[in-house]
């Protein structure tokens, strides 16, 4: 008798393991059903979509210049294309950098390099110009139906490159007066980021970002604007954005925590069957708690102050509120919210680039000392600060000091600060 209790109490130890991982494998594949569901309704805001006629048209002129829009996948670069451009590409960007963050209209000339580069591309450049202002906006391929981070998408690198050459273009035409072809240019530019602004790919959003940043510095230099760049500088919130870019990336990051042993090289290959099998329905829970943690997290961002919002605090109950067991994921759940913060800051470096075009656009030069106008729309708490000296020049500033990187470590950083004569008096 003694036997045959000992019998099944070992056969009862032995399976328990069995029912276990048959237990877990359940609730996975339950949860997994549910976030499936979530996922069609989230992707349900964004259509796939093939390229359109202006984004192959851009392809083949941004090649051209050494540009690439398209990817690896490209043929149409030539070495010399290449070879040109990237001989001028540090200069370019340190040279437009410069420009940008200097909190006044003056604009330097040309290095001679970039000025020589200009003057060889401008029936090129001038193409393109034409495209963003007659072409629909660019679409380029791309596919919703699940989340895959190795997904064909746009060379953003190529993007970006393409957006500093028109705005360096754009500033050198207007210094030498030529103001109808440099808002040309930063119409097609701005057509250039509304063909990447609404994908939900976090990439996507990112050089967004950086595009309309290098728009909005630009902006700042121009003289005689017409009225629709006020209106349109705030017409997109990148905050709305990056939040649906963050529930995207949410989901990504659930794929990579699932195929953790997939991706890491076995010390002893024989037993990677068995351990995946064992590790398995670990990683798909866990995978799910963290993927869930996240979004339920990004539900609060839109109603974050961005001026007062602290992304290290945010990361830290992030990563409290994950289950006790869950171990997975370590830096790839965090950093987020850094991102979406910088959105906000773009939203802000709006903002304020409205502010001084609206400035620019006076009829009379308003002579008193100080004048705080209405609290930002982007940070309630904070205000914009007019000044005048009695030499008609008038600054524009923002009343609250803003932990931002240095440039030298996070690339171009626009000041929030303004000075500049009246043009009418």
């Amino acid at each position: 008798m003694r036997k045959k209790i000992l019998l099944w109490l070992c056969l009862g130890f032995a399976s328990l393991p069995i029912a276990c991982l048959w237990a877990a494998n359940w609730v996975a594949a339950k949860q997994e059903k549910q976030s499936q569901q979530q996922w069609q309704v989230f992707t349900t805001r964004f259509a796939d979509s093939a390229p359109n006629r202006t984004a192959l048209q851009l392809e083949v002129l941004s090649a051209r210049l050494g540009i690439n829009l398209l990817g690896a996948k490209s043929d149409r670069l030539t070495p010399t294309a290449v070879q040109q451009f990237e001989a001028i590409q540090p200069e370019l960007q340190e040279f437009l950098d410069k420009q940008l963050e200097d909190a006044t209209d003056a604009v330097e000339p040309l290095p001679p390099p970039l000025q020589k580069y200009l003057w060889a591309h401008a029936d090129t450049l001038d193409a393109i110009r034409q495209q963003g202002l007659q072409g629909e906006v660019p679409q380029w391929a791309s596919v919703m139906s699940r989340p895959n981070a190795t997904q064909v998408r746009p060379n953003f690198a190529g993007f970006v490159k393409l957006q500093r050459l028109l705005a360096i273009d754009a500033l050198e035409k207007n210094r030498l007066g030529q103001t109808e072809t440099a808002i040309a240019n930063l119409e097609a530019s701005w057509r250039l980021t509304q063909g990447l602004r609404d994908r939900p790919e976090l990439n996507s959003q990112v050089v967004a970002l950086i595009m309309t940043r290098i728009q909005a510095g630009s902006l700042r230099k121009m003289q005689q604007l017409p009225p629709i760049w006020h209106q349109r500088l705030l017409e997109h919130d990148y905050r709305q954005s990056f939040q649906a870019a963050l529930n995207w990336e949410s989901w990504l990051v659930a794929d990579l925590i699932r195929r953790t042993d997939l991706l890491a090289k076995p010390e002893h290959a024989g037993l990677q069957p068995l351990w995946q099998s064992i590790r398995q329905p670990y990683l798909r829970l866990a995978a799910l708690d963290a993927a869930s943690k996240m979004r339920r997290a990004y539900t609060d961002l839109p109603q974050q102050n961005v001026c007062l919002f602290n992304p290290r605090t945010f990361d830290d109950d992030l990563g409290t509120s994950l289950a006790f067991w869950n171990g997975e994921g370590g830096d790839i759940l965090f950093g987020f919210a850094q991102q979406w913060r910088t959105a906000g800051y773009l939203m802000l470096d709006l903002e304020f680039t409205q502010k001084v075009l609206s400035t620019k656009a006076l009829n009379t030069f308003e002579p008193v000392s100080t004048i705080v106008t209405p609290q930002s729309r982007i940070c309630p708490h904070a205000q914009w600060i007019y000044r005048a000296s009695p030499t008609q020049t008038w600054t524009l500033s923002f009343s609250q000091a803003l932990e931002r990187p240095a440039r030298k470590t996070k690339g171009l950083v626009l000041p929030l600060t303004y000075r500049a004569k009246a043009q009418k008096i």
